[in-house]
C-alpha cells in the first residue's frame, strides 16, 4: 500500500502545501510571486457581494470588462498548478467548516443532554461517563442526580428485554394484529414488512424510554445525520441510515436471544412467539430494506427524544 506524504507547510498567500519548510521557502523566494487565492469570508462585508469578482482567485474589479480581461490571464484558472491550489484551498476550507460544525453540535447536545438528564431518575444500569447537574423541581431543591449514558460503542448499544417485548405485543394494536396472522402471512413479503418495521421501532422506543439509553440524537441541523455518544465521552457524527441499521441490529439480537431462550420465550403467548421469531428472520434476510422503511419513523422518534432545556 502506497502511503501519501503529509504536506504540513502551507503558503498563506496561495494555499499551496509542501512536504518541508525548505520547499516552502523556495516557493516564497521566487522572483515572480505566486497568485493568491482570496477567501470570500476574509473580505469586508461590502466587497463580498461584488459581482465582478473572479471565482477562481477571488480578485475583485469595478467593471465586468476588467474581470473578463483578468480571466484570460488568471494563473489560478489557466494552469494545472493553479487549479490544484484552488482544489486544496477549497478542501481545507470545507474541512475547517465541518470541524467547526461538529464542535458546535457536540457542545449543543452535551448542554441539552445535561439539562434533561438532571431531571431524570437514576439509571439502573450504568456503563459510560456520568453527567452530573443540580436541578430544581417545583421550585424546591433536589440533590444532584447522576445519569450515566450507555456508550454507543460499549458492550450494549441498545438493550431489548423480555418485559419490553411482552409489553409491545400487549399494548401495540398493530403487533397484536400481526401475531394473529397465519404462518404464511407472517412471512409474506406483501403483508409482513410493515408489521416487522413496527416491531423494530416499537422496541427501539421502549429501550430509549430510559434516559441513560439515549446515546443517539438527531443532528439539529442535518436531518440525515445523528450524533452518538462514545466511550471516550466524545460525540461522533453518523449518517441516520447507518445509525438506524446499528440500532436495529441491536434490537434483532434481543429478539434472537428471547426466541432462543426457552424460559423467556414461554412467557409470551404462542402467537407472539411465532410472530417474534418470524420477524427476526425477516429482518436478518433484508436489514437494509427495513432501515429504509423506518427512516421517517426513526427520525421522528429521535426528534421526540431530543433533550430539552430544564425548566427555570
Amino acid at each position: 500500500m502506497i502511503s501519501q506524504r503529509v504536506k504540513n507547510f502551507k503558503c498563506e498567500r496561495c494555499s499551496a502545501a509542501f512536504e518541508s519548510n525548505r520547499n516552502l521557502q523556495r516557493h516564497l523566494a521566487r522572483k515572480k510571486p505566486c497568485d493568491p487565492i482570496i477567501a470570500m469570508e476574509a473580505l469586508p462585508v461590502g466587497e463580498q457581494a461584488n459581482p465582478n469578482r473572479c471565482r477562481y482567485c477571488g480578485r475583485g474589479y469595478s467593471r465586468s470588462d476588467n474581470l473578463a480581461r483578468h480571466l484570460k490571464t488568471c494563473k489560478i484558472a489557466n494552469s494545472d498548478e493553479g487549479m490544484e491550489k484552488l482544489l486544496d484551498h477549497t478542501l481545507q476550507r470545507q474541512l475547517a467548516e465541518q470541524s467547526a460544525q461538529i464542535a458546535e453540535l457536540t457542545s449543543l447536545v452535551k448542554q441539552l443532554a445535561t439539562s434533561q438528564l438532571a431531571l431524570a431518575a437514576p439509571a439502573a444500569q450504568q456503563i459510560a461517563q456520568p453527567i452530573n447537574a443540580p436541578s430544581t423541581i417545583n421550585n424546591g431543591p433536589v440533590t444532584n442526580t447522576t445519569i450515566t449514558i450507555n456508550a454507543w460503542d460499549g458492550n450494549q448499544r441498545i438493550g431489548v428485554e423480555l418485559a419490553q417485548i411482552m409489553a409491545a405485543f400487549a399494548d401495540n394494536t398493530k403487533l397484536r394484529e400481526y401475531a394473529k396472522l397465519g404462518d404464511h402471512e407472517l412471512t409474506d413479503p406483501e403483508i409482513a414488512p410493515p408489521y416487522v418495521t413496527e416491531l423494530l421501532m416499537d422496541l427501539t422506543k421502549r429501550a430509549h424510554a430510559d434516559p441513560a439509553a439515549r446515546n443517539v440524537y438527531l443532528n439539529p441541523r442535518r436531518a440525515d445525520q445523528v450524533l452518538v455518544h462514545k466511550k471516550s465521552g466524545a460525540w461522533e457524527v453518523l449518517p441516520l441510515l447507518e445509525a438506524t441499521r446499528l440500532l436495529f441490529d441491536g434490537v434483532a439480537q434481543g429478539i434472537l436471544r428471547v426466541s432462543r431462550t426457552y424460559e423467556e420465550r414461554k412467557q409470551l403467548p404462542l402467537e407472539a412467539q411465532n410472530a417474534l421469531s418470524m420477524a427476526g428472520m425477516l429482518y436478518d434476510d433484508e436489514p437494509e430494506e427495513y432501515v429504509k422503511r423506518a427512516k421517517a419513523s426513526m427520525s421522528a422518534h429521535l426528534v421526540n427524544t431530543a433533550p430539552t432545556e430544564a425548566p427555570q
